[in-house]
């Protein structure tokens, strides 16, 4: 069984081969964790995370895939799923991947 850095790892990559990786932003627990790292465990950090991979594109996405992302994850394991509310999620045995995209405000066109 792969580690999390392992899965976080091939996740980025297949965001990469699909050409997305430049257009979104990685929130939430893997974030931290990666400000952990870069600044060297400062104790103003919490080391408390979540396992899933949280992944915000801008709105509206200006997102044009050049493969087949739900193929590129499909090969390492992930399942598409549809949340209710419209939201979708990839989720294998290791992770869930999150996409997410920023509530317009009140002062948005």
């Amino acid at each position: 069984m792969p580690s999390e850095g392992e899965v976080f790892a091939s996740v980025l990559q297949a965001l990469e081969d699909v050409g997305i990786l430049s257009d979104i932003v990685i929130i939430g627990g893997w974030a931290q964790h990666l400000y952990r790292q870069f600044f060297k465990n400062p104790p103003e950090l919490s080391a408390l995370r979540t396992l899933d991979i949280d992944i915000l594109f801008r709105r509206p996405p200006g997102i044009r895939p050049q493969a087949d992302l739900e193929a590129a994850l499909g090969a390492l394991g992930f399942e598409r799923e549809y949340g209710a509310d419209g939201s979708t999620k990839f989720v294998s045995r290791e992770a869930e991947v999150e996409f997410l995209i920023p509530e317009k405000g009140s002062g948005d066109d």
